[in-house]
């Protein structure tokens, strides 16, 4: 069985696969791609994968009960979609490294909501972490130097905050199915599944399939890549961790990830130069993260409650 360290490693590279999405939402905006069809082109492709997986290994892990749909309705809908929705729109916006900042936001509202719906300790181990990873984060992003303004964008930093929100709720409807007993493959997927069944609707599959016409193996294996990295992995991994530890911890390692990922992915397909700010705020980051991967007899547990 999983120890409770290496489902938290997990929670981190959840965040890791999570940032590469700002590289796909660029590469479909600019081939004429809205904000719906990038998702629906995305988890509609990740649920057909997922269910073949499923009903070649192991059948089980399709069997909900009726009075717990909601459960997934909730995630998938309020959650992810939003979620996807609001970050994508950010991405188009602002750097992708700001974006990712934006979603620091949400270990503090999971760890509200958690404290309220899950009786989830708060203690002043998490919010110490949760401060670091929000200035880390802060300083990756680069908005603290001179010269910087230029990054602001109203719309695209309220798209970064709002995708935080939705996001939260996610990590919430996903803890809430795994005390009820369902796998972190189950959740995933019928989260996604509504994800799919919402968004094929309003899509615009011609410009999807005009996009896979122009080069139909290169096209066609981008639009994969982007379903595995951004929906299989990311959830599937972030979902497993939730077994393991509360929901507040596993948000910020998760968040965590997410702006180290963006500069790198930036730096690499966009030439987003990191500078000296950029890489002081990626090693704080990975320091509270560690941190909260370390366990109670390495750091102690004093705290507005004790205990993590």
């Amino acid at each position: 069985m999983m120890n409770k360290n290496t489902a938290l490693i997990f929670a981190v590279l959840s965040g890791i696969s999570f940032g590469s999405v700002g590289v796909f939402v660029r590469i479909f905006t600019r081939a004429g791609f809205d904000n719906i069809s990038i998702l629906a082109a995305r988890v509609l492709p990740a649920v057909l994968i997922l269910l073949i997986l499923f009903l070649v290994f192991d059948r089980s892990l399709l069997k909900i009960r009726i009075r717990d749909i909601w459960i997934f309705a909730c995630a998938g809908i309020l959650g992810t979609t939003g979620m996807n929705i609001f970050f994508n729109e950010s991405v188009t916006r602002v750097p992708l490294s700001l974006t990712a900042v934006l979603l620091c936001l949400t270990p503090a509202v999971v760890m509200l909501f958690s404290a309220v719906i899950f009786k989830e300790k708060i203690t002043l181990k998490k919010l110490g972490c949760m401060v670091m990873i929000i200035a880390g984060c802060l300083l990756v992003s680069g908005i603290l130097e001179n010269g910087r303004a230029d990054i602001w964008s109203l719309p695209g930093v309220m798209s970064g905050i709002i995708s935080a929100v939705f996001y939260a709720f996610y990590s919430v409807f996903s803890k809430l199915a795994v005390q009820r007993g369902y796998s972190g493959l189950t959740t995933a997927f019928y989260s996604i599944l509504f994800v799919a069944i919402v968004t094929s609707l309003f899509a615009d599959w011609n410009t999807v399939c005009e996009y896979v016409a122009i080069l139909p193996a290169k096209n066609s294996a981008i639009i994969l890549a982007h379903c595995i990295c951004t929906s299989i992995l990311p959830y599937e991994l972030y979902t497993v961790v939730l077994r393991y530890a509360d929901a507040g911890r596993a948000s910020m390692l998760s968040t965590g990830g997410e702006p180290v990922a963006a500069m790198i992915f930036g730096f690499l397909f966009f030439g987003e130069m990191p500078t000296v700010l950029c890489m002081v705020g990626m090693a704080v980051t990975v320091t509270a993260m560690s941190m909260l991967c370390s366990s109670k007899k390495q750091l102690g547990s004093q705290g507005i409650q004790s205990g993590n």
